[in-house]
């Protein structure tokens, strides 16, 4: 698939979370921890909006969008975003099975587990992208 599709691409997915936001606030109230997961979509997609338009800019500039060096930074981001998403897990689990029960605390549902798993997945991902620094050789 060349550079332009993916871009393209990119932007549906973002124009798709945009409109899952704004419906879900079209739809009236919810829980504090659906405001919570709609925030961190709408921080999500917008940090891929930004990596999706810049690299629509340089594929305009006729500059390449992908070499060594960022496809080597994209496989780090990627995996420490799975090591965190598998300590979040193991939290998680640690949390529903003794702490809820040893402090009385309401443990989360499945539905809230899973989109508390995704979203910091994706956060995690967001904030490795622009925090470590890419590969200089």
């Amino acid at each position: 698939m060349n550079d332009k599709a993916k871009a393209y691409m990119g932007f549906a997915v973002a124009g798709l979370a945009l409109l899952v936001v704004i419906m879900f606030y079209m739809g009236g109230s919810g829980s504090q921890i659906d405001h919570m997961m709609i925030a961190l979509t709408a921080i999500i997609t917008a940090a891929v909006t930004y990596i999706v338009a810049k690299n629509m800019r340089e594929v305009n500039a006729g500059m390449p969008v992908e070499d060594e060096l960022s496809r080597k930074h994209a496989n780090k981001v990627g995996a420490w975003s799975y090591y965190t998403t598998i300590w979040v897990c193991v939290a998680l689990v640690w949390y529903n099975t003794l702490i809820s029960d040893k402090l009385g605390l309401t443990p989360l549902t499945a539905v809230e587990s899973l989109g508390t798993v995704v979203l910091v997945s994706g956060l995690a991902w967001v904030l490795l992208y622009f925090t470590l620094k890419k590969p200089m050789e």
